[in-house]
């Protein structure tokens, strides 16, 4: 049997593959389809306090990164992308007409602040 590219995904996370799927057998709830990440990430970008002086998206490797004009402003960038990611994605659901309940509202990302940079791997 081959894993999905989700599964190798979660395992290259060191999570728990079996413990995640135990967790959503008896779920009702929806999971996040990956093509709605971009546009949920690029509405947390915009919805952030801290406006980024470029986004760059890199479509084939899914990643984005956002560059700050300075350090201490890409920090307090960071924390408010990760205060918004939630309201973020019940704004997206919303706003392409789904209900929110009917989605567990998590999505897999990994983040990484650097000088003047913020990238998002999704």
């Amino acid at each position: 049997m081959t894993k999905s590219q989700v599964e190798q995904t979660l395992e290259d996370l060191n999570v728990d593959v079996e413990k995640v799927k135990t967790m959503y057998k008896n779920n009702s709830q929806k999971i996040i389809p990956k093509e709605w990440y971009f546009s949920i990430i690029f509405m947390c970008i915009k919805n952030c306090d801290i406006k980024p002086d470029n986004i760059n998206h890199n479509k084939h490797d899914r990643v984005v990164t956002v560059v700050c004009n300075s350090k201490k402003e890409a920090e307090l960038f960071e924390s408010s992308f990760h205060a918004n990611v939630l309201t973020s994605i019940n704004k997206y659901i919303q706003f392409i007409n789904k209900n929110p309940k009917h989605y567990n509202r998590a999505l897999i990302l990994e983040t990484i602040q650097e000088g003047i940079s913020f990238t998002i791997n999704y």
